[in-house]
């Protein structure tokens, strides 16, 4: 776009994040955080630079190639969590793991757990509508960890939530 007044929302980033690791990016609103998380996640496409996930470069992989890799080793939680409202909350945990062709008994039963896990026990059958905010952005964390993602992507996913349920799913 020449002439334009273009803003470079991230520039000069160097992150370097290991197995196993919590990595935290913090600053002021409006500084980059969210657009980072998505440009490393390839939902917004950076216009320079290199992501390296696994040894192979993210911004060389095809369409069809990232798809994979965010379907088989990615969560993502936003503060926007994006449930399905036609889903109960049992469908929409186990929703990435239909997408992967796993059968029914098997995810159902991954996401029963993970339900558990996030302490949505007995609301299973619940629909998004049914719950609170807090309870909507705990299906939205049992979601993303259904798939078991060797990288898991964060943006505010616990600002819906009173202090001591952050800290226990924190834990």
């Amino acid at each position: 776009l020449a002439g334009a007044d273009l803003i470079g929302a991230v520039q000069a980033v160097s992150i370097d994040v290991h197995r196993g690791e919590i990595f935290v990016i913090m600053g002021l609103s409006g500084s980059g955080k969210s657009t980072l998380v998505r440009c490393m996640s390839r939902l917004i496409e950076p216009t320079a630079g290199e992501i390296i996930f696994d040894g192979r470069d993210l911004l060389k992989a095809t369409e069809r190639e990232l798809i994979e890799i965010r379907r088989h080793k990615m969560g993502m939680v936003f503060q926007h969590f994006a449930l399905l409202p036609h889903q109960t909350v049992l469908g929409n945990v186990a929703f990435p793991l239909a997408i992967q062709g796993i059968d029914r008994a098997t995810r159902e039963a991954r996401a029963r757990k993970i339900i558990e896990l996030v302490g949505l026990k007995g609301r299973e059958l619940y629909f998004p509508r049914q719950l609170s905010g807090g309870q909507q952005q705990r299906v939205g964390i049992a979601r993303s960890l259904a798939v078991e993602p060797e990288l898991w992507f964060l943006d505010e996913p616990f600002s819906a939530l009173d202090a001591g349920l952050r800290a226990s799913l924190r834990d």
